[in-house]
Parts: C-alpha cells; structure tokens; sequence
C-alpha cells in the first residue's frame, strides 16, 4: 500500500469494523436461536423417559407425589441450562488488528523486492524513488 492512500485504507477499514460488529450481533441472535431449538428437542427427546424413571433430585423438588410432564421438562431445562453453551460465548469478540509494518533500506535491498513492487504498483516511478531510499539510507 502507497502512503498517500493510507487515510482511504483506514475509512474504508473503520467502516468495515462497523459492519462487523453488526454481523457479530446478527450472528449471536441466529445461533442462538438455533441452540435455543436444540436445547428444546433435547428436553422433548428426555421429557418420557424422565417420567418413566424419576431422578429423585425431581421427586425431592415436587410438591405431592405426582411428577407432571411440565415439572420433567421444568427439570430437565434446569439440568441444561448450566451445561448447553450462550452464543455470546462462542463467536466472543470479533474484531480486525490492523497493523502496518514500513519498508526498511534492508528490504528494499532484498533480492527481488523492487521487481515484486514495481509489479504491484506499476504507475510509480520506483526507479527515482529507490534511487532517493537508497541515497537517504546510505547518509545514515
């Protein structure tokens, strides 16, 4: 990247970050949605079988004798819920580092650099600014 462009490189990359973050949140929401649906197909799948054989931690918590399917599925919900992941906790934070390294006098002197910039950037006189790099470099 040419250092007169740096400033569009950074609106361009701020307004990126703007957008990622409302990805992040469309993201969460959907995958949420989607864990919030199988943590609901578990408990169903659970919800007989539960009935059929009574955890004594759900008959110690019920009043009267008779456990009902919404005490089960209550029951199981809480089982989950400690154990089945937040989608807030999976994606995290997605953000962009951006980090911008300068070429030095030792690589501009390396092997076939300035063949692979002239390449990149074509409309650039290199030949007058390496001239001027390697004519400050060697000052110091």
């Amino acid at each position: 990247m040419l250092l007169a462009q740096k400033q569009q490189l950074l609106d361009r990359l701020e307004e990126f970050k703007k957008n990622l973050a409302g990805h992040q949140q469309a993201l969460a929401a959907g995958l949420q949605g989607d864990l919030d649906r199988s943590r609901m197909q578990i408990t169903e799948y659970y919800v007989p079988i539960v009935m059929a054989n009574p955890p004594d931690s759900l008959r110690g918590g019920v009043m009267g004798s008779s456990i009902t399917e919404d005490n089960a599925r209550s029951w199981i919900s809480r089982q989950l819920e400690s154990d089945f992941p937040v989608a807030e906790k999976i994606i995290g934070d997605m953000h962009l580092d951006v980090r911008f390294k300068d070429v030095t006098f030792e690589t501009l002197n390396m092997g076939d650099f300035l063949d692979s910039v002239k390449t990149a950037f074509p409309l650039v006189d290199w030949d007058t600014a390496y001239e001027v790099f390697r004519a400050a470099g060697e000052r110091t």
